[in-house]
């Protein structure tokens, strides 16, 4: 991984395989070959299985004023590229066991922005534990303000 600040927040969200940083730096390197500009955030979304462990699901970079997310360990490669400030939309919130100020290992939070005049679904993301404090800052960095 070659941004610092990344490779903090993967290690800081339990991610600590060199398989699965390998994955995302993988994927960081395809994006930004489709992507505009520097990479300045990145969000990994996870949820506990049945089992209790954790799985990661996709990444999303963020390099103001797109977003771009990629699967992670499918096999494919599909990517989304969107530009936040070009679209209006209103965030959903689920959220278990999180007070929005400090998660815990029980904590959970999911997100869904849906498009004003048409109420379709433009994204999603999630996080569990720690990372719901994750969420909640690239949501006050990147989202709120375009409410």
């Amino acid at each position: 991984m070659k941004n610092p600040k990344f490779l903090r927040y993967l290690k800081l969200i339990g991610m600590s395989s060199d398989t699965l940083i390998g994955e995302v730096d993988k994927a960081q390197d395809h994006c930004q070959r489709i992507c505009p500009g520097e990479f300045k955030d990145i969000f990994v979304d996870d949820y506990i299985g049945q089992d209790g462990r954790r799985v990661y699901e996709s990444v999303t970079f963020f390099a103001h004023p797109y977003s771009i997310s990629a699967e992670l360990f499918t096999g494919e490669q599909k990517y989304g590229l969107g530009n936040i400030t070009n679209r209006r939309f209103y965030l959903t919130f689920d959220s278990k066991d999180y007070d929005f100020e400090k998660a815990t290992e029980k904590s959970r939070l999911s997100v869904e922005w849906l498009d004003v005049s048409t109420g379709e679904q433009v994204g999603y993301l999630k996080g569990t534990k720690e990372n719901c404090d994750a969420l909640m800052k690239i949501l006050k960095e990147y989202f709120f303000r375009y409410l």
